[in-house]
């Protein structure tokens, strides 16, 4: 099933991408928003079958959560990337964060900043953590996690 926040009409909204549209949940589910609803996915799941609300063409991609209350990244994490840095592999995770405005959404531009000449990108794996949680044993780590994205990190390398 594939989840996604837009905007239609002028209205943010959330749902499932089925064939050329979206079933429109903002107005089934009892939710702020794609991030509130993931606490609920068994109501999201009762509605994958049901017909497209929206075609794609009729909306503008937002990010899958506009709003999320972290972005943590790992970086440095695989040996390709280290030794085009020059860095040593890191013991532990190097963990930095994104901000939820620094965000863009599928069919969205990447700008690149005046100050710099060396935008890179990287294609990256999302993990969407569809509920509170810490201290979670590995064993059951998977239970919290709503679903995976692609994401397009991009860094300014001359920064």
């Amino acid at each position: 099933m594939k989840l996604t926040s837009f905007t239609a009409n002028g209205k943010a909204g959330f749902g499932i991408v089925v064939e050329d549209g979206i079933v429109d949940l903002t107005r089934r589910m009892q939710a702020s928003g794609l991030k509130d609803a993931l606490e609920h996915m068994p109501e999201i799941r009762a509605h994958a079958g049901a017909p497209a609300d929206l075609k794609l063409s009729e909306v503008t991609f937002l990010p899958v959560i506009p709003d999320p209350q972290k972005i943590i990244c790992v970086g440095i994490n695989y040996a390709s990337h280290v030794q085009e840095t020059g860095r040593d592999m890191p013991e532990k995770p190097f963990l930095f964060v994104r901000f939820a405005n620094s965000q863009t959404a599928h069919e969205q531009p990447i700008i690149r900043p005046v100050v710099s000449e060396n935008l890179d990108f990287e294609g990256e794996l999302a993990v969407v953590i569809g509920r509170r949680c810490r201290h979670v044993p590995r064993a059951t780590a998977l239970d919290v996690v709503a679903g995976y994205s692609c994401y397009n990190d991009a860094s300014v390398r001359d920064w």
